[in-house]
């Protein structure tokens, strides 16, 4: 029996490739990805006559702010506060009379970072310990930090930003890592 010639990285590329598809584009591919995760939350917006412009529009915005993000160095937590809040203004502007909320909002750019990281975190590791956290069902249950309603709508993002000061002060350490963690062991646990 012969051994394999593939290694580690090559195993790491072609299970990067399934799950995000063209990965030489690493923010593209992971804000088109994050997407999918908040898609079916968006009341009727399937049906909204305008859906591929909006949608096109608040991808290509939202590609242009990690970019922004990504060549920056942050120095402290509240200049990424800064910038993600204006980055989910950003997308709500996008989605004009649509329905958008900043639950679907933070669940985007911080699925869109935390995918990023996944597949290049060379790319992100400078501000990496500034990320937020994706609010989702899973990480709500297993943290039992509540909200006063479903993550999808959540429409202050002043709630939403306690909601992360709590989690950071629950579980010391990196705060994507320490999510990475919980979500996985949720998620082992509903199968």
């Amino acid at each position: 029996m012969s051994k394999t010639i593939l290694t580690d990285k090559d195993y790491n590329y072609f299970y990067k490739s399934i799950l995000f598809g063209k990965i030489d584009e690493p923010i593209s591919v992971s804000t088109k990805r994050a997407y999918r995760d908040l898609c079916r939350t968006i009341d009727g917006f399937s049906k909204n006559w305008n859906h591929d412009v909006i949608l096109n529009n608040a991808l290509e915005s939202l590609n242009k702010r990690i970019n922004v993000l990504i060549s920056q160095s942050i120095k402290k937590q509240e200049d990424f506060d800064k910038w993600h809040k204006e980055c989910c203004d950003e997308l709500i502007k996008q989605f004009g009379n649509q329905k958008f909320y900043y639950g679907q909002a933070q669940k985007w750019i911080n699925m869109s970072l935390k995918y990023l990281s996944m597949i290049n975190h060379k790319k992100v590791e400078k501000n990496y310990e500034f990320f937020h956290i994706p609010i989702d069902n899973y990480i709500i249950d297993i943290t039992g930090l509540k909200i006063s309603v479903a993550w999808s709508r959540i429409t202050n993002y002043n709630e939403y930003l306690d909601w992360q000061k709590k989690f950071r002060s629950k579980y010391l350490g990196n705060p994507l890592d320490n999510e990475f963690k919980l979500w996985l062991k949720e998620a082992m646990k509903i199968q």
